[in-house]
């Protein structure tokens, strides 16, 4: 049997291109060929020129846009005294960082137009063959093993022989974000919870996690529980969009309303989350990085070397205030400056939406729509027309006291 996996694991590199498209990972049950297939697969994660497309397309791509990762690693590994005795361990856990960095870095260059669409095909490729089984992404497993089993664990039969099928990774980021949002809610209600220990998601799991909703809210093909449930609405209405670069869900948010009540649910759900935890939300960070960078510096956390937020922040309120600043208003990225308009025409439409209501009111939901519905009609369209004319879409300008009273709704 040894041997017999030996040769499925020397050969994959060559079998893999030609049977990866016709798998059918839920009824894949043979334990030696499916062991062959995830090892292999996370031998790819954790060094990705040992696939050989992205080996051979990805070159330019490591060199222009990752090669300060090895040295930044380095630079950290010299930097640290470590005892003999864990230095192995160390060691190994360096490695694992850096790869995960690296294949990170080519996931988050992949729509630069830069980038050469071969690597960016190869990247796609391997990220949707990675959401079949949890095992493949060895840095998210390890780091995210306590959460999985202490959240995310199926239930166990011990009457049953058959050993469970693994969880695919789709699953667990799906459980994940779900208790993401859950604890994202209950810490908005306390006044101290601008800390990442205010989840109980380890800090370096969340890490992993955000990475993993970035990419999933980055294209429908990485997002499959979206694709099955608007799968209709996607062709119906979207058909003109590509699947990638937020595109999909953008669209599918502007036909809210035609939308089924199960599809309705998850981008509601995609919404929510994105409103908790600026992380999730692609469109808002791949368009405004920039004015990021230039405005919100202090809501930024580059340690790892890869976009991540400072947890507990709202970047939202941070461009909002940058684009309307007199100082800046005029310098202000006008494609940024639309999405932020989007999001807070998103929030006023529904209260639970709005990261500052769920922070700052105490009142229960039923409280809040209450309060929300006495709005009078011509309010609404006070706002919508003000916030037309900060996108700079209509010519009208209100008087400060009517701001500051639609403001203050």
């Amino acid at each position: 049997m040894q041997l017999v996996l030996l040769s499925a694991r020397s050969s994959m590199r060559e079998a893999l291109p030609m049977i990866e498209g016709r798998i059918d990972w839920q009824t894949l049950r043979l334990a030696p060929c499916r062991e062959a297939v995830i090892n292999y697969a996370k031998d790819i994660e954790e060094e990705p020129d040992l696939d050989q497309r992205i080996a051979t397309a990805c070159v330019a791509a490591e060199d222009r846009f990752c090669s300060g990762i090895r040295q930044s690693v380095r630079n950290q590994l010299a930097s640290v005294e470590v005892p003999p005795a864990d230095r192995e361990a160390f060691l190994a856990e360096a490695q694992t960082s850096l790869r995960d960095a690296m294949f990170q870095c080519l996931v988050e260059h992949k729509n630069h137009p830069r980038m050469e669409p071969q690597c960016r095909s190869a990247v796609e490729h391997f990220q949707i063959i990675s959401l079949n089984d949890v095992r493949i992404s060895p840095g998210f497993y390890l780091d995210c093993q306590q959460a999985i089993k202490l959240y995310c664990q199926p239930p166990t039969d011990p009457a049953k022989v058959i050993e469970p099928m693994p969880q695919s990774k789709m699953e667990v980021v799906a459980c994940l974000s779900r208790k993401l949002l859950e604890f994202s809610l209950l810490s908005s209600t306390r006044e101290s919870s601008t800390a990442e220990n205010s989840t109980a998601i380890p800090p370096r799991c969340l890490r992993h996690l955000r990475f993993e909703l970035l990419s999933r809210a980055e294209s429908i093909r990485l997002d499959p529980e979206l694709d099955v449930a608007c799968h209709l609405e996607w062709k119906r209405y979207c058909g003109h969009v590509e699947s990638g670069q937020g595109e999909a869900i953008e669209c599918l948010r502007q036909h809210r309303r035609q939308l089924s009540p199960k599809c309705h649910t998850i981008v509601f759900n995609r919404d929510r989350l994105a409103t908790l935890d600026r992380n999730t939300d692609y469109k808002l960070l791949s368009l405004c990085e920039p004015m990021a960078h230039l405005h919100c510096p202090h809501l930024l956390d580059d340690r790892k070397g890869y976009r991540q937020l400072v947890f507990g922040t709202d970047l939202l309120d941070c461009l909002h205030a940058a684009s309307t600043s007199s100082a800046h208003v005029d310098t202000f990225d006008p494609q940024c400056r639309q999405v932020v308009v989007k999001r807070l025409r998103m929030q006023w439409m529904d209260f639970r939406l709005d990261a500052k209501l769920n922070k700052h009111c105490r009142y229960s939901p039923g409280e809040i729509a209450a309060r929300l519905y006495l709005i009078p009609a011509f309010l609404r369209l006070l706002l919508d027309v003000w916030l037309l004319s900060w996108a700079g879409t209509l010519s009208v300008t209100l008087s400060p006291t009517k701001v500051d009273y639609v403001g203050s709704i």
